[in-house]
């Protein structure tokens, strides 16, 4: 696996930072105290595997001064079995890229963390401990416990990879004896299930022949259920007819005595009607009645038109009166507008004039601005020109050729150059300046100008408007004016032919309104008893007809009553007949409903039978699958067994291997570290290192050798997790490796790196010590920027 670029965004210090890998080699990542030389390391740890192994929440991850809804992101480009690869990971989401193609493999946080651990084939911890060593991990080694210390280490290894696998093995093997052990005697309850299987298909022979038994019951008690049900059926026909034709017997005759009961009511009417007609004789005559009527019609008819001619003098006065008010209104309106009218100062080509002098403002305005920002442009090219030329005499330095002019360039020449530029430089920046200035100026003048402008008009077409209101109004009122004038005309036409008509009204006969009153109360008597005994007469018409109807109707309910009796005489409805053919029929259905339990009883133990025959057929046969796979389990136990031993020996192989194998690395690591003064180290049991010189194991260590023996440690470890990961994990981050050693310890550090180098392909260390560049390939210089508040490549 190789890394080739490390990218962060709005990252902790990093606002945009952009680390690359050399393929091969030893990269120095170095800088001061919060430069954010870790931080790159931990971008690299969160891009594969998520906000679980962060420092913090996720929403800690941003850069204080990240643009709003712009959150951290880090890039990681690397390759592994040949294959160039691409994770992105921001703090809501990730995705993991086939390069070049930039082919998408898996996308979310968790799927992008899966897919990295199955691609570069370790988890985050075996990860970090093989590729990350770091200040703390040393020091935490050096301060463990002996328990602590084993268990680190083999943790580290994947020990616990070959103690799990031992694990499954042993409780495979468990689990199979204890399957063995509840086989035994497998073939004896094989025997007893197939008897108990006969005994049960035994009985359920018997049940069925039973249910068959009771069907054939059921079915002769649905015959004659059949047949009573037909004579029943028969008899409650009989039933029906008679109960409806014995009702319409009651109600027919129930009816007759209704008629009746009317005779007599009838007959009263009638004598009263006759008396009526002898009365009427004597009443006043329709003639006299007639010529009353049409009198008092006339004198009310005359009173009503003097009514009518009254009120239509009031209206028509009322009108006059009404209208010489309005007329009088309007001459007034008519002189106010008039005098407003005259008060309004207006120029009619006052608008025209100030719109011609705020568009001559406005082009000599947008003429000299656009003048000022062609030289304002000139002057910041040329700023932009000079800014590159001085660039480029920095980069080239003394000594070097003039970019410009190709002449050499010793160090008073140099300065003169730069000098030279720079006050040029001042020039173009200040006249550019005074430009800005004087379009500032411009555009200050211009707008005041146009508001005053722009104000004059504003109060022009206020004029203009109030102006055109006023005359607009006038013509309107003028208008009503003349209308109101036509109206008077007419009110006071109308009034004189209202009191021509009352006048001709006053000659007629019109009597007083109690006189007419009177004449009309005793003609509504006179027609009052008129009508009362007309409608007596009539009702003697009535009854006399409604009382032959009701002979007929009562003559023909007789014949409806004598016919339905013999009708219900010819039925033969029997009652005692009727009772004996329905209670026939419950006898035939009690018996029906205890066979049809009788039978639903005998199928529910016939299916009990049948589903206790299906469970000793499912039990024998598959006890007859248990004793065929008996010997098959007991093979594949004999193969567990074995598999188990054989991991056991290979755990103790592994353990017994892993001591020597660490001595041996740390002994080449430390006397590289310590210039050849410490020869070797041992190893006790719980993994505490022993530093021997010149044949002697000194019995305290200084602080600078401890640390360098915990660094030689924690580096055999690497290494030994690197040979066992089962992938060409050729890279190594030291993170602050120097701890608080002193120079010449500090070089032999270097040194062990470089040879290092020999064994990673890719070496990358990250420190703040300064002759960490001088042992790299590759360094990249980080600094903080205060200006930003973040972290920046320097130098690279």
């Amino acid at each position: 696996m190789n890394i080739r670029r490390i990218h962060l965004q709005n990252f902790r210090l990093h606002a945009d930072t952009e680390v690359f890998v050399p393929a091969k080699g030893v990269t120095a990542i170095v800088g001061g105290n919060e430069t954010g030389k870790t931080t790159i390391l931990e971008g690299l740890e969160w891009a594969f595997s998520g906000g679980d192994h962060t420092r913090g929440k996720v929403a800690n991850l941003r850069w204080f001064g990240a643009p709003p809804r712009s959150g951290a992101k880090v890039t990681v480009d690397f390759s592994v079995g040949g294959k160039e690869y691409r994770v992105e990971r921001l703090e809501s989401t990730a995705r993991l890229f086939a390069m070049p193609a930039e082919t998408v493999i898996a996308q979310g946080t968790t799927p992008v963390s899966e897919a990295v651990t199955e691609l570069i084939g370790m988890t985050h911890r075996e990860f970090i401990s093989t590729v990350f060593c770091r200040q703390k991990d040393v020091e935490a080694l050096s301060r463990m416990g002996a328990t602590d210390r084993v268990a680190f280490i083999r943790q580290v290894l994947q020990m616990e990879k070959i103690d799990e696998a031992l694990k499954n093995l042993r409780k495979r093997k468990n689990e199979m004896a204890a399957r063995l052990e509840g086989m035994t005697g497998s073939e004896d309850d094989l025997k007893r299930a197939e008897a108990e299987q006969r005994e049960v298909t035994a009985r359920v022979e018997a049940s069925g022949a039973a249910v068959h038994a009771v069907g054939k019951e059921l079915q002769s008690l649905s015959e004659h259920m059949s047949d009573a049900t037909k004579v029943l059926a028969e008899e409650r026909q009989k039933k029906g007819t008679f109960r409806d034709l014995t009702h319409r017997l009651e109600m027919a005759k129930r009816v007759r005595e209704g008629i009746r009961s009317q005779f007599a009511d009838l007959e009263q009417q009638i004598a009263a009607g006759k008396e009526a007609e002898a009365a009427l004789e004597d009443a006043a005559p329709e003639g006299l009645i007639e010529e009353l009527r049409d009198y008092l019609h006339e004198c009310r008819r005359n009173r009503q038109r003097l009514q009518q001619a009254l009120d239509a003098m009031s209206r028509a006065s009322a009108a006059r009166n009404g209208a010489v008010l309005n007329l009088k209104e309007h001459e007034s309106r008519v002189e106010e507008l008039q005098c407003a009218l005259d008060a309004v100062e207006y120029d009619p080509d006052l608008l025209a004039k100030l719109d011609a002098q705020i568009q001559e403002m406005s082009r000599a305005h947008s003429e000299t601005v656009g003048a000022l920002r062609g030289e304002i442009e000139a002057h910041r090219t040329d700023e932009r020109k000079t800014l590159r030329k001085i660039e480029a005499i920095k980069q080239a330095g003394e000594g070097a050729c003039c970019p410009t002019c190709l002449r050499g360039m010793d160090g008073e020449v140099f300065d003169q150059v730069l000098e030279s530029l720079n006050d040029h430089l001042r020039v173009v920046v200040k006249d550019a300046e005074h430009k800005e200035e004087l379009v500032r100026q411009s555009n200050e003048m211009t707008r005041r100008g146009l508001a005053e402008l722009r104000a004059a008009r504003s109060d022009a077409e206020q004029a203009r408007d109030a102006h055109k209101s006023v005359s607009s109004d006038l013509i309107h009122w003028r208008r009503e004016v003349k209308v109101a004038e036509a109206r008077l005309e007419e009110a006071a036409s109308r009034r004189n032919e209202a009191r021509a008509d009352l006048a001709k009204i006053e000659k007629l006969d019109v009597p007083e309104a109690e006189e007419l009153r009177s004449m009309e109360q005793e003609l509504d008597a006179k027609v009052a008893e008129r009508v009362r005994l007309e409608s007596r007469v009539e009702a003697l018409a009535v009854a006399s007809a409604r009382l032959e109807r009701l002979q007929a109707d009562h003559d023909a309910r007789t014949v409806e009553v004598e016919a339905l009796t013999s009708k219900i005489a010819s039925i033969g409805f029997d009652e005692e007949r009727y009772l004996q053919a329905e209670e026939s029929v419950g006898g035939l259905q009690e018996k029906t409903n205890q066979a049809e339990v009788a039978l639903s009883a005998r199928r529910a133990t016939y299916g009990a039978q049948k589903d206790e025959l299906s469970r000793v057929t499912v039990r024998v046969e598959s006890l007859r699958e248990v004793v065929s796979s008996l010997e098959a389990q007991k093979a594949e136990y004999r193969t567990v067994t074995k598999a188990t031993e054989m991991m056991e020996g290979f755990r103790v192989a592994v353990t017994s291997t892993i001591r020597p194998e660490m001595e041996e690395l740390m002994s080449g690591f430390y006397a590289a570290l310590t210039d050849g003064r410490h020869e070797a180290v041992e190893l006790n049991e719980d993994f505490s290192a022993q530093a021997f010189e010149a044949g002697h194991a000194p019995d305290t260590l200084s602080g600078g050798a401890s640390d360098q023996l915990a660094l030689a440690q924690r580096l055999a470890l690497s290494l030994m997790m690197a040979q066992r990961s089962g992938n060409p994990m050729n890279l190594l981050f030291l993170d602050e490796p120097f701890g608080s050693l002193e120079e010449s310890r500090r070089m032999n550090v270097l040194n062990l790196i470089r040879d290092l180098s020999g064994v990673f392909t890719q070496v990358v260390v990250i420190s703040h010590v300064a002759e960490t560049k001088d042992a790299a390939d590759y360094v990249v210089e980080l600094e903080h920027d205060p200006s930003i508040g973040a972290s920046r490549v320097v130098a690279a």
